[in-house]
């Protein structure tokens, strides 16, 4: 499962002002200017550097919170205060379930936590290879839930059958005895969550397949996190189509366009991409973008971005049949 779109925001908001304190108060990157607005634009590896340096100074959340020098709200400085309970280090991801990812920690006692991913399912984000993985980041909490950092380093090395079963063993073991760890601080003294999961997936745990048979058809979209309904059903029902030969079409408000999509990933990790053509009716602007899509439950979530432009969430449900 994936944060809402408001919320991802919210949390890249945040840790970017927190990281860019970081970087500026230990002066861990050497170039000049970087600051709250220009963070995300260096390389992942010198952000993991800041990271890195944060993880070994826990203490700096404690004089950002003092200074507040992007005058973050009560509200989001009790987020940031929060990650004082965070997690790093090195985690197996084992699961990729619809409700949240099954990460098995390696340091220390064996736990296992429940995480929800950012803007992209985890399965994309390790490029749909085969689970379990072994990957570095930093668990956080994020109101009730927990997230990672956005930055998830995961090693390249393929497991044998006895090192597979070995950690699957754990798993479960970790689960029957402390269940699943899905808020931080682990208030039950790391007894977690008690959730029962089986070996094998079952169909009502297992994250929907996405592939050309499961996205074919029209989607209504029922919202977009950058504008309201009255906008995006301006003309007609806003919709977005796929069709079985790679191609398909959209609109919402006065924007509409003609898609060339692929289906990239494996299994959980898969996802609809797709670049587009098309315009805007109102003043005949001509327009280009991109986007993606995955299946959670029944709906359909992704979105659209226009080149040099607007970009935006969507949350779509499978048109209804008429006729006989």
């Amino acid at each position: 499962m994936l944060l809402s779109f408001a919320d991802a925001e919210l949390f890249f908001k945040l840790y970017r002002g927190l990281m860019s304190f970081v970087n500026e108060h230990l002066k861990i990157l050497p170039q000049r200017g970087i600051d709250f607005a220009t963070f995300l634009q260096v390389t992942p590896e010198s952000r993991y550097k800041v990271h890195e340096a944060f993880v070994k100074a826990p203490q700096t959340i404690d004089l950002f919170l003092q200074k507040n020098p992007h005058q973050f709200s009560n509200e989001e400085m009790e987020i940031v205060s929060s990650w004082r309970h965070m997690v790093p280090g090195h985690f197996y991801v084992m699961k990729d379930y619809e409700k949240h990812a099954l990460f098995l920690s390696v340091n220390g006692e064996v736990r296992v936590y429940g995480v929800l991913a950012l803007t992209d399912p985890i399965g994309w984000v390790l490029q749909g290879r085969s689970l379990p993985v072994l990957t570095k980041t930093i668990l956080l909490p994020f109101r009730d839930v927990i997230i990672y950092d956005g930055l998830l380093y995961s090693s390249h090395i393929t497991f044998g059958g006895n090192i597979r079963k070995t950690l699957h063993e754990d798993l479960r073991l970790s689960i029957k005895s402390h269940g699943i760890i899905t808020s931080l601080p682990d208030v039950k003294n790391g007894d977690g969550v008690k959730v029962e999961i089986q070996d094998k997936d079952t169909p009502e745990k297992k994250i929907p397949t996405l592939s050309i048979r499961t996205v074919l058809g029209m989607w209504h979209i029922k919202s977009m996190s950058a504008w309201d309904e009255d906008y995006f059903n301006e003309e007609t029902q806003a919709y977005i189509q796929f069709s079985n030969r790679g191609q398909g079409s959209f609109q919402f408000g006065y924007v509409s366009g003609t898609i060339d999509y692929c289906i990239n990933g494996k299994g959980r990790g898969g996802r609809a991409e797709f670049s587009w053509e098309g315009g805007d009716r109102a003043d005949g602007t001509p327009l280009t973008g991109r986007g993606w899509a995955v299946l959670e439950r029944d709906q359909l979530k992704g979105e659209i971005r226009i080149h040099q432009g607007d970009s935006s969430g969507f949350v779509a449900v499978r048109a209804k049949r008429t006729g006989k």
